[in-house]
């Protein structure tokens, strides 16, 4: 289920998005997740706006896993993703829920809250179905979620949008890392049972 979320008269709607296969690869045929110079090099062209970071987090549609990743490498994939970015939420602004104490009002602008630890609860109880691709859209999803709920919610110009900017220019590079990884680990497995 490939989805972009959108903001429509202040609530957050669920849009099918139409996805571009071919842009999914670089030149010499491999993911272009598993890129990450071309991510990062997107990354610092980035002018700080959230707009800027969200363009470049759907700029190839929702995430897929790469080739020569398998499909039960999901939940290692998602954990490494969000234990990397909640390191990089420097003010744990979206680790945990937001408590109506440190955002009055927010449940009542925000219809569908997410957050890192909610995320990693649904991947603790299974509830990113389908496996492989398919879960993995489904956690872009949720990626998208916590960042515009946060757009929404928050003031343009504050410094929670400003951080919100940064982790979701960040996002699209760490995934790259994380399925490059994941992808090093397989390939020395395979090397190793050669071997035996």
């Amino acid at each position: 289920s490939d989805l972009e979320v959108v903001e429509d008269s202040k609530e957050l709607s669920v849009k099918k998005m139409k996805v571009d296969k071919s842009q999914k690869t670089d030149s010499d045929g491999n993911a272009l997740y598993f890129n990450t110079k071309y991510w990062k090099a997107e990354r610092e062209k980035l002018d700080g706006s959230f707009f800027a970071a969200r363009e470049l987090f759907m700029k190839h549609g929702p995430w897929v896993l790469p080739d020569g990743i398998s499909a039960d490498s999901f939940v290692g994939i998602a954990t490494a993703v969000i234990a990397k970015m909640s390191k990089h939420d420097r003010y744990d602004v979206f680790t945990e829920a937001v408590t109506e104490e440190e955002a009055p009002g927010y449940y009542d602008v925000v219809k569908e809250p997410m957050d890192f630890s909610k995320m990693m609860e649904k991947i603790e109880s299974g509830e990113y179905e389908g496996g492989g691709s398919d879960a993995i859209s489904s956690l872009c999803k949720d990626f998208l979620l916590i960042f515009d709920n946060c757009d929404l919610y928050n003031d343009e110009e504050g410094e929670v949008v400003s951080e919100a900017a940064r982790l979701f220019g960040i996002l699209p590079e760490t995934y790259s890392s994380v399925c490059r990884s994941f992808a090093g680990k397989r390939k020395k497995v395979k090397e190793k049972m050669k071997t035996k």
